[in-house]
């Protein structure tokens, strides 16, 4: 707004609360912004991605603000309060590693029907979201949760601390998952880390696989194994590796740091079978596009980036002039803030492809954003 206010010369204020121009300015910033953000899908407008795992035969999941959603949907407790649209092509059985096909409409049928009449659930295939109910994706067909994997952590990330007098030497570490009835995984394959003296070891937690299984355990804890060598010559595998966190169930979101003392020699080996409770369900995976909030006060951080801070401003002088009937600057104000939607749109879709090339934007095909083009002039032919 400051911005804004000084362009125009100060000839409207968005700091005198005794004037109706700072809530000018604010209605035309929302305008402006909420042009902005409709003019395409944009990247910055990606929420994160999300997992959830399938309920036997049920097709209605509700992915909105938690315990808000109908009776008749799961509950994923994903919580996305600032879900407006479900990204196409987004949405992922990981389990079955397939990208599911979108549907306008419901089936008929939420299973797969044969011409006897007689159905069954199946492996997801489609899914759907409802305009009149953003908050629910529907599966389809009806899951039949045939997914008996039970995960296993991938090798563990470690790193090194100063801290106690132990002398040089070569660690193998090996991570397992707990579930929240107190199963364990089998060992992921083991890392390899050289600790030099006077340090010691710092093990990164295991990323969560997936939020839950199907029955609600949770894969939320986790054990640390290790064992030493002294001689770059010899290695171990996860059988010759003992426990190091006795007594002690580590959380995903802790490291485990080795003592000063050094690892213990007393633990047990690793399980040789995985006792987590099984995944059960299938893990759905799919991305989605923000809510456009409009801009009702000052203090509110606007949606596009910063790096766009200029086109914002162009675009609200632009209305702001004609506001105070000068079309010059605000013809002027105008053709900038145009210029920069193209360059928003510019830097969102460059992909090099063994030159410049600008990739259609699927939105704004077929309007008059300007267009950039190049050629290698040294291909002509005199």
């Amino acid at each position: 707004m400051d911005a804004v206010s000084q362009d125009v010369r100060r000839t409207l204020s968005s700091t005198d609360p005794s004037l109706p121009d700072p809530g000018i300015l604010i209605d035309y910033i929302n305008r402006v912004s909420l042009e902005i953000l409709r003019t395409s899908k944009w990247m910055f407008l990606q929420g994160p991605k999300q997992l959830f795992v399938t309920q036997l035969g049920v097709t209605d999941y509700w992915i909105g603000p938690n315990l808000t959603g109908p009776l008749t949907a799961y509950d994923t407790a994903l919580n996305l309060a600032d879900l407006r649209i479900i990204k196409p092509k987004s949405v992922i059985d990981r389990s079955n590693f397939r990208v599911l096909g979108h549907l306008d409409e419901q089936p008929l049928s939420a299973r797969l029907a044969f011409s006897d009449t007689t159905s069954r659930p199946g492996r997801p295939s489609n899914w759907r979201q409802d305009e009149e109910t953003p908050n629910i994706l529907n599966i389809y067909p009806a899951p039949d949760n045939q997914n008996n994997f039970s995960p296993q952590p991938e090798p563990p990330i470690t790193s090194r601390l100063i801290s106690g007098s132990l002398g040089n030497r070569i660690y193998f570490i090996s991570l397992t998952y707990v579930d929240t009835l107190g199963n364990e995984s089998t060992p992921s394959p083991p890392a390899q880390l050289f600790v030099p003296a006077n340090s010691v070891l710092v093990v990164n937690p295991p990323q969560e696989p997936i939020p839950s299984a199907t029955p609600g355990v949770l894969y939320n804890q986790y054990n640390v194994y290790a064992g030493s060598v002294t001689s770059a010559n010899q290695s171990l595998d996860a059988s010759d590796l003992t426990l190091q966190t006795t007594g002690t169930l580590l959380s995903t979101g802790i490291q485990w740091t080795e003592p000063d003392t050094g690892l213990t020699t007393t633990g047990v080996n690793p399980p040789i079978t995985n006792g987590l409770v099984p995944i059960d369900g299938y893990v759905i995976e799919f991305r989605y596009f923000q809510l456009r909030v409009p801009v009702t006060a000052a203090t509110q951080v606007l949606q596009i980036p910063d790096d766009y801070k200029d086109v914002v401003v162009a675009g609200v002088n632009a209305v702001t002039f004609m506001y105070l009937t000068r079309p010059t600057e605000a013809m002027r104000w105008y053709q900038l803030y145009k210029d920069g939607l193209g360059q928003i749109v510019r830097d969102i879709n460059f992909i090099s492809r063994g030159g410049e090339y600008i990739a259609p934007d699927p939105v704004t095909t077929g309007s008059f954003l300007p267009t950039v083009e190049t050629i290698d002039l040294s291909s002509l032919s005199q």
